[in-house]
């Protein structure tokens, strides 16, 4: 029926003093306990232990709470439906900072990982470009000095072209890793 047979002070606190039908409590939580709750997992078989339900309700005003449910035989013989209520706004709110803080941790990670790994890919690009200035400054040098010879001018520019190969692999191999773990 929904009527209320008994509440404890601490039920009056929370859901005021007058409170004479369960409708009353539950008219601000969506979804509503006792719709929540499964009607055929609380009828009384007479043969086995009855379940315990549970959930978290939030109602509109930004509060939880723990509800379990269960069926007991009342001090008249009646089957009626036992609601335990507790309040775990303060528990749900820490929850809540938690998750928060760990995307911001997660986010520091990863954003520490892009540095690491753009601290990484500027060393391997830097080696091969510092190696390519070299030899390119060491062509110009030879040339300018009127002191060259076209064998080893040959060979020189091989070995920037080879460095700049190598630059153009790190590169790769960067592009390959992040298309393999889009």
């Amino acid at each position: 029926t929904g009527e209320v047979l008994y509440a404890n002070d601490q039920s009056h606190r929370l859901f005021g003093e007058s409170v004479a039908n369960i409708r009353e409590i539950e008219e601000d939580m969506d979804p509503r306990p006792t719709e929540a709750f499964p009607a055929e997992a609380l009828k009384p078989d007479g043969q086995s232990e009855q379940p315990v339900l549970k959930g978290e309700f939030m109602t509109r005003g930004g509060r939880w709470f723990l509800i379990r449910a269960k069926l007991i035989q009342w001090v008249d013989g009646r089957i009626v439906r036992l609601h335990s209520a507790g309040e775990i706004t303060d528990r749900k709110q820490a929850e809540d900072i938690a998750r928060h803080q760990q995307r911001k941790l997660e986010q520091t990670a990863r954003l520490l990982t892009v540095g690491e790994m753009a601290s990484t890919l500027a060393h391997e690009i830097n080696q091969p470009l510092s190696a390519i200035t070299n030899y390119q400054m060491g062509c110009v040098h030879r040339i300018r000095s009127g002191q060259w010879d076209a064998q080893e001018l040959a060979a020189t520019l091989e070995k920037a072209s080879a460095q700049a190969e190598r630059a153009g692999k790190v590169v790769q191999r960067v592009r390959d890793f992040l298309r393999n773990r889009e």
